[in-house]
């Protein structure tokens, strides 16, 4: 199969490239060649801004009619899109793919579930229990991020229009995935490296916010996200379909930290305590969200439907990400990590710890 995908050179698109390459696949990833370009053997690169795609169209630009050609003679029967943000931003791209391909395949992510909006505080109502199937109600509210932060796509950032738009506007077939935080080698958001920072640092104990150490969320290592993505993708029974994808669902904060303390031999306490009496640099770990709010996703559906596995086993994947970090920790600004407030908490509380 001939696939082409937008956004093939980073954190999911190289691990994805690899994954199809080894099923035989025909690869070509269009990106705009900020980043080193690492394909298999034998897969082509396109070097264009996904945003002018629909600029070149009208064939009146030099630039554009190269790309174009380049799009035209790989002629690619399924696109996966990797990095649709906005739907003012990637609609066009959808149009102009529409003329060119039969399969569209979108990664979306389980930000789209109402759950998340209770969970960021920006939708009213009870918290949801329960796994969120690919049924489950989705959020109310638009663009959540607008208010909170200046998210990827900026204000105008959400997967609800582009998911529709992708299953039901264009010609082609769509899928759409259901992404989870993601985590492992590559991750630039390091979402474990706090963690990992104590244990390296030998700390005497990790400190959380009671309901944070509690917490629970859905999970993917990247290698798993990314053979999933690939098995939809060149999957015929994933047309017209939205699958979730995770291979994590239960663990609480508490329980990555004592599995990571157990990747590290760290023999340390991980101690959770109201978020009033915490150090301040400590209760930032739980700022801005409703963390009696889970948001646990059921994955089951890609297993039954597709029949996929996950081809990295929990206890490695921890290994691998947790090598990753230790790499990293030499980038981080000292004073990011001056432990005085921590050090007098745990004097204070030695008593009161178990």
């Amino acid at each position: 199969m001939r696939i082409l995908i937008l956004g093939g050179t980073g954190f999911i698109g190289k691990p994805l490239c690899h994954n199809l390459a080894t099923r035989g696949h025909e690869l070509c990833v269009l990106s705009r060649g900020q980043k080193p370009v690492d394909l298999p053997s034998g897969a082509r690169h396109i070097t264009a801004d996904r945003a002018d795609l629909a600029a070149y169209a009208d064939g009146n630009n030099r630039t554009g009619s190269e790309t174009i050609s380049e799009i035209d003679n790989f002629g690619p029967e399924t696109v996966v899109d990797i990095y649709a943000m906005t739907a003012e931003d990637d609609l066009p791209v959808f149009e102009f793919f529409s003329r060119r391909a039969t399969r569209y395949v979108m990664a979306s992510s389980c930000d789209v579930y109402r759950a998340m909006g209770r969970l960021l505080g920006v939708e009213p109502g009870p918290v949801i229990t329960g796994f969120q199937s690919e049924t489950a109600p989705i959020r109310e509210k638009l663009y959540p991020y607008r208010d909170l932060m200046d998210h990827s796509g900026g204000g105008n950032y959400d997967k609800i229009p582009l998911e529709r738009a992708c299953l039901e506007g264009f010609d082609f077939e769509g899928t759409v995935l259901r992404l989870p935080m993601i985590y492992g080698p590559g991750d630039r958001q390091h979402r474990f490296r706090d963690m990992i920072k104590h244990m390296a640092d030998e700390r005497p104990a990790i400190l959380f916010p009671d309901f944070y150490a509690n917490w629970t969320s859905t999970w993917g290592y990247i290698d798993n996200v990314a053979a999933a993505i690939a098995l939809a993708a060149t999957h015929e029974a994933a047309a017209g379909e939205i699958f979730n994808v995770a291979d994590v669902n239960d663990l609480t904060q508490r329980a990555w930290a004592e599995a990571i303390a157990a990747d590290l031999n760290w023999q340390g306490e991980i101690v959770a305590a109201p978020l009033a009496e915490l150090p301040e640099k400590r209760a930032a770990l739980a700022a801005g969200g409703n963390f009696n709010q889970m948001l646990q996703i059921d994955a089951s559906k890609i297993v039954e439907k597709l029949g996929f596995q996950a081809p990295v086993d929990f206890k490695t994947a921890v290994h691998r990400m947790v090598a990753y970090e230790l790499e990293q920790l030499g980038h981080i600004d000292p004073e990011d990590y001056n432990y005085a407030a921590d050090d007098r908490f745990l004097a204070e509380n030695r008593a009161n710890i178990s």
